[in-house]
């Protein structure tokens, strides 16, 4: 006969009590009719309709599930509650291997290394049969194990895994864990293991996004690299946004020092103007120096045209201005030439013709 390990129930009572303080424990959705097994994380029911074992097991696999496997003392508990109201006896997903003593779950996980909760009276089959675990004997402690030969009809326990569900960014065995802060998206992560189910934020990669970007890069899965245009012998850029660390190089617009100085300025951090005296509608110079690209408008000179230009003696224009003053000369001395003559005329006509 085996004997109850008692050490095993006290402690699935204690774990049992302890299961109902969590303050946060996880939460699974469960198929209608389907039972919750937090601490499994897996849905069961009960199925009264007769069969052996083997029969059981495939009746199972419909509903893509398995004969239930009992790991957990609370399970028990849970199975106990249940039992109340039933009189059946059912199959769970257990078995003794052929020629041995040892009883392995259907997952070929040994009973010896997992939670026990034989009846204490449990009988003792000749090795020869093939012998298989069910609950409920009549009589027992409700949720106890016994044994029995495989063949025998019985109602049975399916159990599959259960959509589990913890509070938002939250993951792992009771919900303990926290979801990065990185991840993208809402910011939610896998229930399980904690991978961000949306990808990370810029500047991170990783299934937990808990890595940064490597030197030189930056953004979105760190596929962008750092401006060559960052300021400083490393040209380091922020790992998230790519803006450069210590600004740019003369000639481009900070933060990310990509795109060089806008329309009409030049300079370290483009804070300066060209100046007006450049040629041209835009007044366009160069980004870095200032240099005027259409050269200057009349009157100056220089890269920057800052330079006042003087202008050259222009021997044409005194040419032209003495020749037009000769002529106004000329004009006159001929006009007053002219009136003489026509004065002295005006005075001969005047005086009488026979005088003596």
């Amino acid at each position: 006969m085996k004997l109850a390990v008692k050490t095993d129930l006290l402690r699935c009572i204690l774990s049992y009590i302890l299961l109902l303080t969590q303050s946060v424990s996880p939460k699974i959705l469960c198929h209608s009719q389907w039972i919750e097994s937090n601490v499994s994380s897996t849905c069961f029911k009960f199925f009264d309709y007769k069969k052996s074992f083997k029969e059981a097991k495939i009746f199972c696999q419909y509903f893509g599930a398995i004969l239930m496997i009992i790991k957990y003392c609370e399970q028990t508990k849970i199975l106990s509650e249940e039992l109340k109201f039933k009189n059946s006896t059912y199959w769970v997903g257990m078995r003794q291997r052929p020629s041995v003593s040892e009883f392995f779950w259907i997952d070929r996980t040994s009973s010896a290394t997992t939670f026990l909760s034989w009846y204490v009276m449990a009988p003792q089959l000749p090795r020869s049969i093939l012998v298989c675990t069910y609950i409920n004997e009549p009589g027992i402690m409700k949720g106890l194990w016994a044994e029995d030969s495989c063949k025998t009809q019985r109602g049975f326990v399916c159990e599959l895994p259960a959509v589990r569900t913890c509070g938002a960014k939250q993951f792992g065995l009771r919900c303990s864990g926290r979801c990065s802060k990185e991840c993208g998206g809402d910011g939610e992560c896998d229930i399980t293991n904690g991978n961000c189910l949306h990808g990370c934020l810029p500047g991170f990669i990783g299934d937990l996004c808990n890595v940064a970007c490597a030197n030189g890069t930056y953004g979105d899965k760190c596929n962008f690299k750092c401006s060559l245009h960052c300021a400083g012998f490393d040209k380091k850029c922020d790992f998230r946004d790519g803006n450069c660390t210590a600004g740019c190089v003369k000639g481009y617009q900070e933060p990310t020092c990509q795109q060089p100085c806008g329309r009409g300025t030049y300079g370290q951090g483009c804070s300066r103007n060209c100046s007006l005296n450049c040629a041209g509608r835009y007044k366009y110079c160069n980004s870095t120096e200032g240099t005027c690209l259409m050269g200057c408008v009349r009157g100056f000179t220089g890269p920057l045209c800052d330079i006042v230009q003087e202008e050259p003696y222009d021997f044409s224009v005194l040419i032209v201005a003495s020749l037009c003053g000769a002529s106004t000369l000329a004009v006159l001395t001929i006009s007053v030439l002219i009136w003489s003559r026509e004065m002295v005329f005006k005075k001969q006509v005047k005086s009488p013709t026979g005088s003596t």
